[in-house]
């Protein structure tokens, strides 16, 4: 009886928006470092993403709308045409085998190096406050610290929310399903969230409602281009990584962000709690508050968890889709696995951002791949 419980609960198919998925298992987005030097994916990242195309739903490793936006080494772009070539690849390999993908549109902000961006001379960020602690992987295979970025102008603010619009228009022309918009883990969006990374005092800060405008635009810009129902966004409330704080108006934050999400018609909303790497967890009073008020899909990706309480994920949370992350590194059948009760593969932590096909597209499913229905 348990394990049929855990069938129906995590293989129950969902309709959000235009997208019919199989099952409630998605594929979160994380950094792989596998696009060549110029941003551009190539077959290898098609054939990963396809192997794990019995997700329900799969939202790629970010791609960076535009020059200033890149983050570590090798990280894609989707903003010329070579990457949008590439991007199709990646589309016409997962659809081949009946799988959903969103592309993941993050701009790094301040989290990244000069030696990554292609020429543009400083990093930028809400603010001039650098992360203390923080390093970036550059093509020589070091890391270094993250420098003290550069203040946007209003008139370079207004360019990355434009930025974000053709980025998705590109993911669409090149076949992919949507767009998630990264607001998490220390991005730029999350940088304008932080009042700690945030000393605007014009109109894009000094209150949790400015702060968050560079989101709500952001994201008004991208569903203006696409259309809302073809566009997610994530945020990981209480997250620490990228230098962010916990800070004292975080509900309130949330609570307006939910809001304006929703009167956008944003499909989903995709909350990370990061409590497994020593942030505050996610409390279920905020969770409450966010179901509340958004009319929308979540998706709960919660990184403490076994990968096998996905069901009590989908019943204690209110959780509509529940994301996994590094668990689909090693497992691309990682919904047969939940399904089956089958333990989870360890993946090879020292090849997890290098570049090339090994500790990428060489685990091998120990179930047959099928979609799960």
């Amino acid at each position: 009886m348990e394990r049929e419980a855990h069938r129906d609960l995590i293989s129950e198919p969902l309709q959000i928006g235009p997208f019919d998925l199989p099952n409630r298992v998605a594929m979160a987005s994380l950094r792989r470092g596998r696009a060549d030097d110029d941003g551009v994916p190539d077959e290898h990242v098609a054939r990963y993403f396809a192997q794990r195309a019995t997700a329900g739903l799969i939202v790629a490793e970010g791609a960076s709308p535009s020059h200033d936006g890149y983050g570590h080494a090798r990280t894609p772009g989707l903003f010329d045409d070579d990457q949008e070539a590439g991007w199709k690849g990646v589309a016409e390999a997962v659809h081949a085998e009946d799988g959903l993908i969103l592309a993941q549109l993050v701009h790094h902000g301040r989290l990244s190096h000069p030696e990554n961006l292609r020429g543009v001379e400083a990093t930028v960020a809400p603010s001039a406050v650098r992360c203390e602690g923080c390093r970036v992987e550059v093509g020589s295979g070091d890391t270094l610290a993250a420098p003290e970025p550069r203040a946007l102008t209003e008139d370079e603010i207004e360019r990355i929310i434009e930025d974000h619009a053709r980025s998705a228009v590109r993911a669409r022309r090149a076949g992919l399903d949507g767009v998630e918009i990264d607001a998490a883990d220390g991005h730029l969006v999350d940088q304008f969230l932080d009042p700690s990374t945030n000393l605007r005092e014009d109109a894009w800060g000094g209150s949790p409602t400015a702060r968050a405008a560079f989101l709500v635009e952001v994201v008004r810009s991208v569903a203006r281009a696409i259309g809302p129902d073809r566009v997610g966004v994530r945020v990981s409330p209480f997250g620490t990584r990228g230098g962010m704080t916990a800070h004292d108006e975080i509900d309130g934050t949330f609570a307006h962000i939910a809001r304006e999400l929703s009167d956008l018609g944003v499909v989903f909303l995709h909350v990370v709690d990061r409590c497994s790497s020593g942030a505050p967890d996610v409390p279920a009073a905020m969770m409450t508050a966010l179901r509340e008020r958004f009319e929308g899909a979540l998706v709960c990706t919660q990184t403490e968890r076994e990968a096998h309480d996905a069901p009590l994920v989908l019943e204690e949370g209110g959780c509509d889709v529940v994301g996994f992350e590094e668990e689909w590194v090693a497992n691309p059948d990682l919904v047969a696995r939940l399904w089956n009760g089958t333990p989870l593969a360890p993946a090879r932590e020292s090849l997890l951002t290098t570049p090339g096909p090994r500790g990428y597209t060489d685990y091998r499913p120990v179930h047959a791949f099928r979609r799960t229905s």
